[in-house]
C-alpha cells in the first residue's frame, strides 16, 4: 500500500460575504488530471473533498482526500492508492470523526476493477481498506452510513450479471465486513447512482434501467430494509425517451422523494431537458417539471439537494450560457416552483458533481474546471449562500502566477520549495520578501527546477520574486509549520 501527503497549489477565486452565511468559489490541482467527486461538512465547519488526483501518484491516478477550511483555502491533501486506477467517488463522516470513502480500484482486489472503501481519520490518515467484487468489473458510485454505525454502497456489477452491467448493493459493518450484498437486472445496463438513509431506517437506492418496460431508459427506486430484505422495486420515467437518472433525496417530514435527471424528447428532437420528479413514499409521481432553461437544448442534471421541508437545490450542466462553454447552473425550487438561480463558472469548461447543504444553510459543491489557468482538470469547489447570490471579486493566493510560466508548490510550504520556471534565462534572479518589502532571501535561478529552503522562516505571507531581463514575476506564498 502506496500512501503520500501533498499540499498543492490553491487559486481562491471568490470572497467572502459580508453576511453570516459564506460564499466564494475556488480551485486546486497541478499538471495532472484532478478531479472532485463529493465533498462533506466538517464538525468544525470546514469541509472534506474526495476524488482523484493523476498529480502526485505512484501509478495512473489515487483517491484524493483534502480538506478546505470554511474560506476556501486548502489545508491539505492525500492520497490513497497504488500502480493503476484508485477513485473516490463518495465519502460520508463518522461518529470518531473520521470518513469512509467508497469508490473502485484496479489496483487492488480480484480482478478488473472492485468496489473499493476506504476508512481515514480526520487529518487523512488511512485506517482501514478493504475491496469487493469479483473478476470482472465491479464499481460503487454512491455510500451512506446505516443506524447501526455500518455502511451500505451501490452501484454496478459486471461480474457473473444476467447481461450487461446489473445494480449492485453491499452492506457492511463499521470495520467493512460484508453483511449483505445483492446484484439484480436484467439483460441490459442496470446501475444504481445514488442511495439515501430513510426516516425510517430502510435503505433506498436511485439509478436507471435499460432493461424492463423501456429499452431508452427510465429512472428506478428499489428500497430494502437493513438486514437486506427486498420492499419494492419501481421504474419510471417519460414514454420512449431518453431518461437517466443522476440523483434523489427524501423530504423527511412527508417522506416524499425529490428526483433529478435528465430526459430527451421522445418526438425527435435534439433538446435534452433537466427533469426533476416529485414522488410519494410508494414513488407514484406527484410533479413532473421538465424545463430547458434559457432555450439551450443540452441540459443535464448532475446533482440535488434538501434544503429545507419546502425548498431543495437542483444542479445542472450548461452549454453556451453565461461566462464560459459549459458552466454549471444552480436552482432554488419549492415544490414544483422554481424561485432562483444562477451560474458559476470560468471562461472554460467547469462541472459540478456534488452538492450538500451546509449548516449556514448554503451550499457546497464539487467538481472539476478546465478553466482559472488550470493546466488539465482541477478540482471546483463552489461555497453559495441560501439566494444564490453571486460574487465576483478574484482574489488569492496564487492570483499572480495566472498567465504565467513560473510555479511554485507546495503552497504552504513548510521547508523545502520547488520552483519551475521552464523558459529560464541566464540571468535570472529569485527574491524572497516579507509583507514589509524586506529581501529576506536573494539567489541566481540556474535551471529550470529548482529547491530553496525557507524552513528557517517564520510562519506568515511572504513574495516570491523571479527577475529576468524582460520581465518580474511575483507569487505569494505562506510559510507554515507541520
Amino acid at each position: 500500500m502506496m500512501r503520500k501527503i501533498i499540499v498543492i497549489a490553491l487559486l481562491q477565486l471568490n470572497v467572502i460575504s459580508a453576511s453570516a452565511q459564506l460564499k466564494w468559489f475556488s480551485k486546486f490541482g497541478w499538471w495532472g488530471v484532478d478531479i472532485g467527486n463529493d465533498v462533506v461538512e466538517t464538525l468544525d465547519g470546514h469541509y472534506m473533498v474526495t476524488g482523484y488526483t493523476g498529480s502526485y501518484t505512484f501509478g495512473n491516478s489515487d483517491v484524493m482526500v483534502a480538506k478546505v477550511n470554511k474560506t476556501g483555502w486548502l489545508m491539505w491533501v492525500k492520497n490513497i492508492g497504488g500502480l493503476n486506477n484508485d477513485i473516490g467517488k463518495a465519502i460520508v463522516p463518522t461518529s470518531d470523526s473520521g470518513f469512509v470513502i467508497a469508490g473502485y480500484t484496479n489496483t487492488y482486489g480480484n480482478g478488473g476493477y472492485d468496489g473499493y472503501l476506504i476508512k481515514v481519520n480526520k487529518t487523512g490518515d488511512l485506517i482501514w481498506q478493504k475491496t469487493y467484487g469479483d473478476t470482472d468489473w465491479d464499481m460503487f458510485n454512491a455510500l451512506q452510513q446505516t443506524s447501526d454505525n455500518g455502511f451500505v454502497m451501490t452501484g454496478y456489477s459486471y461480474s457473473n450479471s444476467k447481461g450487461e452491467k446489473d445494480f449492485w448493493i453491499v452492506k457492511t459493518d463499521s470495520l467493512g465486513n460484508i453483511q449483505w450484498e445483492k446484484k439484480m437486472g436484467g439483460v441490459k445496463d442496470d446501475e444504481f447512482v445514488s442511495v439515501e438513509i430513510l426516516h425510517d431506517g430502510r435503505i433506498a437506492c436511485f439509478g436507471t434501467t435499460y432493461s424492463f418496460s423501456d429499452a431508452k431508459g427510465n429512472y428506478c427506486i428499489y428500497k430494502t430494509n437493513n438486514n437486506g430484505d427486498s420492499l419494492f422495486f419501481k421504474e419510471f420515467g417519460t414514454s420512449n425517451a431518453i431518461d437517466i437518472g443522476y440523483d434523489f433525496f427524501e423530504r423527511p417530514f412527508d417522506s416524499t422523494f425529490i428526483i433529478a435527471g435528465t430526459t430527451q424528447s421522445p418526438f425527435g428532437s435534439d433538446t435534452t431537458y433537466y427533469h426533476i420528479l416529485i414522488a410519494d413514499s410508494l414513488c407514484n409521481v406527484i410533479f413532473d417539471i421538465k424545463e430547458s432553461k434559457y432555450n439551450l437544448k443540452n441540459q443535464v442534471v448532475t446533482t440535488n439537494a434538501y434544503l429545507n421541508n419546502q425548498k431543495y437545490y437542483v444542479v445542472y450542466d450548461l452549454t453556451g450560457y453565461g461566462q464560459g462553454k459549459r458552466e454549471p447552473g444552480f436552482h432554488i425550487f419549492s415544490n414544483q416552483w422554481f424561485l432562483n438561480g444562477n451560474t458559476y463558472g470560468s471562461s472554460e469548461d467547469d462541472f459540478i458533481v456534488s452538492c450538500k447543504k451546509t449548516s449556514d444553510k448554503g451550499l457546497i459543491a464539487v467538481g472539476y474546471t478546465y478553466g482559472f489557468n488550470a493546466l488539465q482538470e482541477d478540482v471546483f469547489i463552489v461555497k453559495s449562500d441560501s439566494t444564490l447570490q453571486y460574487a465576483v471579486n478574484v482574489t488569492g493566493i496564487q492570483q499572480e502566477q495566472m498567465h504565467t510560466s513560473f510555479y511554485i508548490s507546495p503552497n504552504p510550504v513548510w521547508d523545502k520549495m520547488n520552483i519551475i520556471f521552464p523558459n529560464i534565462h541566464a540571468d535570472a534572479k529569485l527574491f524572497i520578501y516579507d509583507m514589509q518589502g524586506r529581501i529576506l532571501i536573494q539567489m541566481p535561478l540556474q535551471y529550470s527546477r529548482e529547491s530553496i529552503d525557507v524552513s528557517e522562516l517564520q510562519d506568515g505571507i511572504y513574495l516570491i520574486s523571479l527577475l529576468t531581463d524582460k520581465q518580474k514575476y511575483t507569487i505569494k506564498f505562506i510559510k507554515a509549520s507541520k
